[in-house]
């Protein structure tokens, strides 16, 4: 695709279905044989904010699936679903969405996005009887080098906001060359804000029970997963994830009843550690229901590192009066395990 060019799936009207995009072995790239730091705009999947869902052939929601090691790079936007407006001129940064253009699908099975400053990204499809179908498993979302267009920085794997139900299944969100970034533009696995959602391993084995999983992975990234939240209706649920090296793992604020269940979290431990910046698998402030148990911390193993990093397990900040517990979780080889501060809890007479 030229610079600037973008794919549009439409969404239908009373007598048509919205249109549907299959991508199978296919790759979608940019034409950047005319300017080295070309890149493209994506694909814009158009719905009804309103309006169900509902099944692949019927639905009037426009719907792309990405499957069968298919690809999708050098893209401002890869996926998104939301209508954007650009400006005339490139690189065509987006500054308008509109909002009632919202509701279309993306599906994502065994493929790959790649070098895009947002890979996926999920807008306000909020009506509370809807739980959202887009889904994503066996995907991997890599950074592997610069954007070709050197002035921008990656900004998230994937952005959710105002969406119920999206769920990531073995999946991958990998930095494969952190060093040739500054941490904070390592960049974000999913950054979600009022957003409920899954993470969760992929069954990788025939037998039932499952025996073999495939975990879904963060790793190498300045954040694993940053959530935040103004409404308790919407939270997010991580179980048997891997965060590998990040150099924070998860962090939640204003985000209730989240559960975070059987992970394991390597802390990022610096060669040259801070005492005033603390690295951390995971990250809770102004939170309150919570799920916390049966996870692994441990520093990452990183032969740069020498010294002990200034690491911690588990921090808890304000979560309030209300009873909350956090069990059964291992700790080793951390500077600190555990640390609870501001108000979390009240004394029982």
């Amino acid at each position: 695709f030229a610079l600037g060019a973008k794919v549009i799936v439409e969404r239908g009207n009373c007598s048509t279905p919205g249109g549907k995009l299959v991508l199978s072995k296919t790759t979608f790239t940019v034409d950047n044989s005319c300017d080295p730091n070309a890149m493209w705009n994506g694909v814009q999947v158009y719905g009804y904010p309103n309006q169900q869902q509902g099944t692949f052939g019927t639905s009037m929601q426009g719907w792309l699936i990405i499957q069968n090691d298919s690809k999708i790079e050098h893209a401002l936007k890869g996926a998104i679903a939301v209508k954007i407006s650009t400006l005339p001129t490139y690189p065509y940064n987006f500054n308008a969405y509109d909002y009632s253009y919202t509701g279309g699908v993306i599906q994502g099975a065994k493929s790959i996005f790649r070098n895009n400053l947002v890979d996926v990204e999920l807008r306000k499809y909020i009506n509370t009887t809807y739980t959202n179908k887009s889904s994503f498993s066996d995907c991997q979302f890599i950074t592997d080098g610069p954007l070709l267009n050197f002035w921008l920085k990656t900004q998230n794997h994937v952005f959710l906001n105002d969406v119920r139900g999206v769920g990531f299944y073995g999946c991958d969100f990998i930095n494969l060359h952190p060093e040739l970034f500054y941490y904070t533009d390592r960049t974000t696995g999913i950054r979600s804000m009022d957003a409920t959602f899954l993470v969760k391993s992929k069954c990788a084995g025939n037998t039932m029970p499952c025996t073999t999983y495939d975990n879904s992975m963060f790793k190498d990234l300045y954040y694993g997963i940053y959530a935040t939240g103004g409404n308790s209706n919407y939270t997010l649920e991580s179980d048997q994830s891997l965060y590998i090296n990040n150099y924070y793992g998860v962090y939640m604020k204003g985000v209730n009843n989240a559960t975070l269940t059987k992970n394991t979290f390597e802390v990022y431990r610096s060669a040259s550690p801070n005492p005033q910046v603390a690295n951390y698998g995971l990250y809770m402030t102004g939170c309150t229901g919570y799920t916390v148990q049966e996870n692994y911390f441990t520093e990452f193993n990183d032969p740069v590192a020498i010294a002990p990093g200034n690491t911690h397990g588990i921090i808890v900040d304000n979560s309030g009066e209300l009873h909350n517990e956090i069990y059964k979780n291992r700790f080793k080889n951390i500077n600190i395990g555990g640390q609870s501060q501001g108000v979390n809890g009240t004394l029982q007479s």
